[in-house]
């Protein structure tokens, strides 16, 4: 028997991926790896915007997202420039997946608690996955070069705490424990 496996942060996100992700694997384990989601929301535009030379700040993309984008097709070609802070309504996400595929073929870590402590999580991804443990060094295939963080006293972090707020509380309701976020 062969294991495979595959990275693709989009998958949750765009239903027309868990549609046919269903239609080819129904019984498919499926590993969340969530992480703080204003982090996430900036990290996406440092991407594009260092990576690419997308020319408008993040301020400009999240107001415009919220004023113009809110509910708008979730097509890669479209959601990929664009959607910065729904993609980090993640209990919403969670909520469709369950549709295509039971709970206990999803797993979801924290990715800061994944980083305080590789060895133990990963321990726990090797169980979900019924593969024996694994002891190594665990490291960060990629760390960005860009330093910058959202400024937590910035007008935009206020607005995307309490966007994300109700949809941070929903998720831990169902984990059963904290995200420290």
């Amino acid at each position: 028997k062969k294991m495979v496996g595959d990275k693709a942060p989009d998958v949750m996100y765009q239903t027309s991926c868990l549609e046919l992700l269903q239609l080819v694997n129904p019984q498919v384990k499926i590993i969340l790896m969530l992480r703080n989601p204003i982090d996430r929301a900036y990290s996406h535009w440092k991407m594009i915007h260092y990576t690419f030379g997308y020319n408008k700040s993040f301020e400009y993309c999240v107001n415009d997202e919220i004023k113009n984008r809110w509910g708008e097709n979730r097509l890669y070609h479209v959601s990929f420039w664009t959607h910065f802070v729904q993609r980090g309504l993640y209990y919403q996400q969670i909520q469709e997946m369950l549709k295509y595929f039971p709970k206990d073929n999803i797993f979801i870590v924290i990715s800061e608690v994944v980083r305080k402590n590789m060895n133990e999580e990963y321990q726990k991804i090797f169980k979900f996955l019924e593969l024996d443990e694994c002891h190594a060094t665990f490291e960060e295939d990629f760390v960005s070069d860009v330093k910058n963080t959202i400024n937590k006293n910035d007008e935009t972090y206020k607005i995307l705490q309490k966007i994300y707020s109700k949809d941070i509380k929903n998720l831990e309701e169902m984990l059963g424990y904290k995200t420290g976020w």
